[in-house]
């Protein structure tokens, strides 16, 4: 875990050393990015926490998702909101208030409430590849997020680490729609959207998940 100076942060996230946690300012995250009018509540903070995805499982997708991965997929979500919902009711005990993020609602068909990737980015957790995934230095892809909203008063955020992918092709070589390119800002969602959709109609699996970006990253771990 990133520790902060902040008790109630820490107070609610240090039983567990496999989450690491940063933060970012509310501002900073809707003009880099987007944040939803139901959320948008005055908080001036938003906390960012992510949890590391097992291995095994992710090396065991091969062309396609399987349940193996789909349920690791729903446990990590649930084990994320239940870790979002403990943090925002430490920290309204000690009197402050906190909105814990649905982690996989959508609002419409490419975004959520937030972007979790965006808010974690801006908490110094990583950078967004080329992917649009977030990429981290010990985890590559390989982490789901979640976001608290909140007053607690918070020391400055960390600055957000540089882009670190280089001439690294690996997810754009995997990407069996060609939906990922030189540049996260030309990725083309609604490809990846549409593969997803297909992969449920196909019975292949119930979510919106692929994996195959995310096993083949690396980040900095790379052999």
């Amino acid at each position: 875990m990133i520790f902060s100076p902040e008790p109630q942060v820490n107070a609610a996230l240090l039983r567990d050393s496999t989450l690491k946690i940063g933060w970012c300012l509310t501002d900073d995250l809707k003009r880099k990015s987007y944040l939803h009018h139901d959320i948008d509540r005055g908080l001036p903070y938003a906390i960012s926490i992510a949890f590391p995805l097992n291995d095994e499982i992710i090396d065991s997708i091969e062309h396609k998702p399987n349940l193996l991965y789909q349920q690791h997929y729903r446990s990590i979500n649930q084990r994320l909101e239940a870790e979002a919902l403990e943090l925002a009711r430490s920290i309204q005990s000690s009197g402050f208030r906190a909105l814990p993020a649905p982690v996989t609602v959508s609002v419409d068909p490419f975004h959520g409430h937030l972007s979790h990737r965006m808010a974690a980015m801006l908490s110094g957790q990583g950078w967004i590849g080329k992917s649009a995934l977030l990429i981290t230095p010990g985890f590559g892809a390989r982490v789901r997020l979640v976001t608290v909203l909140t007053n607690l008063p918070l020391s400055p955020p960390p600055q957000s680490m540089v882009f670190k992918c280089g001439d690294c092709r690996d997810c754009i070589e995997a990407c069996p729609v060609n939906a990922i390119t030189e540049d996260a800002r030309n990725f083309k969602r609604e490809l990846c959207y549409r593969y997803l959709e297909s992969l449920i109609n196909q019975d292949v699996v119930e979510e919106w998940i692929c994996g195959l970006c995310v096993k083949v990253c690396k980040g900095e771990n790379k052999k």
